[in-house]
């Protein structure tokens, strides 16, 4: 077979660019075409960047999981959240069901829920 008509082989997975889809050989190009074009995933709340979507899942959840409706202010913590929303006189839902995360403006709204749902 003549070089001129030899298929190049690619051994092992292409690196995918999460925001364009671009293709890439090696994991440093990807990098580079990342840096270049701007393309890492970043969280919305803090600004963080990522090299893959999966990691920005992450990091939100594990972070930003509280986060106020109002002015986008991130809590690590339910509690954080509730002061912040009663000092800043927020209104909205802040009491959340521990099984299926629905929000509720009350505490009372909430224990119905769980108690008509069996929680």
């Amino acid at each position: 077979m003549s070089s001129s008509r030899r298929q190049r082989v690619i051994h092992g997975p292409l690196h995918d660019c999460d925001t364009c889809g671009a293709q890439f050989l090696f994991h440093e190009q990807l990098i580079l075409h990342m840096t270049d074009e701007g393309h890492w995933p970043t969280c919305e709340f803090c600004g963080d960047r990522f090299r893959r979507v999966n990691a920005l899942e992450i990091h939100v959840e594990a972070k930003h999981h509280f986060w106020c409706k109002v002015c986008r202010k991130t809590f690590a913590t339910q509690r954080g959240l509730i002061d912040h929303m009663e000092a800043k006189g927020h209104r909205g839902p802040i009491h959340k069901c521990r099984n299926c995360n629905a929000m509720f403006g009350t505490v009372a709204g909430r224990d119905a829920h769980q108690t008509e749902k069996g929680h």
